[in-house]
């Protein structure tokens, strides 16, 4: 009976172990390897994301939604994909986009495509508007005007 006991014990922290990775972000089912046009794709959109008064979760943060949605099948399956879909970010024609990317973002960008950033696999929303039950929001002054940006589950 004790031995039964130990078997269903470790059954359960197995089981409860394997169910806390599954709420991890999106780094468990990433291909190994991306393309250095990938980490420059991903920076440039955190660099025309965030701007130069954000912090390095902040950055990090634009990059984990990117690659949430790349692994949602709701979304398309690659990076450019994800970046390119109609709609999805408005930033693909500012300067900012157009510019070879900041150090800043080149590192959050390299940092999350090694699966080292954390982000629930669900926070697929990012904006300056609430899209669902906030993850966390950054607030970023610009001076005289700031702004929030909402990280939300979908």
């Amino acid at each position: 009976m004790r031995k039964h006991k130990i078997l269903l014990k470790t059954i359960l922290t197995t089981l409860i172990f394997v169910l806390m990775l599954t709420t991890l972000s999106f780094a468990a089912s990433m291909p190994e390897t991306y393309t250095e046009d990938d980490v420059i794709l991903l920076a440039k959109v955190i660099n025309a994301e965030a701007g130069e008064n954000c912090s390095v979760e902040h950055n990090q943060l634009i990059g984990c939604v990117i690659m949430n949605r790349v692994a949602d099948g709701r979304y398309p399956d690659t990076i450019s994909e994800v970046i390119y879909q109609k709609d999805q970010y408005g930033c693909l024609n500012s300067p900012r986009f157009k510019a070879y990317p900041s150090q800043i973002a080149i590192d959050a960008a390299r940092y999350v495509l090694s699966g080292k950033a954390y982000c629930p696999s669900s926070v697929i929303y990012q904006s300056n508007f609430i899209q669902g039950k906030i993850y966390k929001s950054f607030y970023v002054s610009y001076g005289s005007y700031g702004t929030t940006t909402y990280f939300c589950h979908g």
